[in-house]
């Protein structure tokens, strides 16, 4: 069995759906195509800064102050 990457949806998404709003927050809002360039970015500073495939990487998403 093929294991997918968290990316690989977004991936084909930006493929077929280029234009198509992908994800939005308050204000802003982010095509497929966007949001897989900052993945990509993303990919690249973490492979820049030795991490490998199978290594876990953990995100942390501070809370928004306007929300309690």
């Amino acid at each position: 069995m093929q294991h997918m990457l968290f990316s690989d949806p977004i991936k084909l998404n930006a493929i077929r759906y280029a234009e198509k709003e992908a994800i939005s927050f308050k204000d802003k809002r982010f095509t497929y195509r966007e949001l897989n360039s900052r993945i990509n970015r993303l990919s690249n500073a973490l492979q820049n800064m030795g991490i490998k495939k199978g290594d876990k990487v953990i995100s942390l998403i501070g809370k928004d102050k306007g929300r309690s």
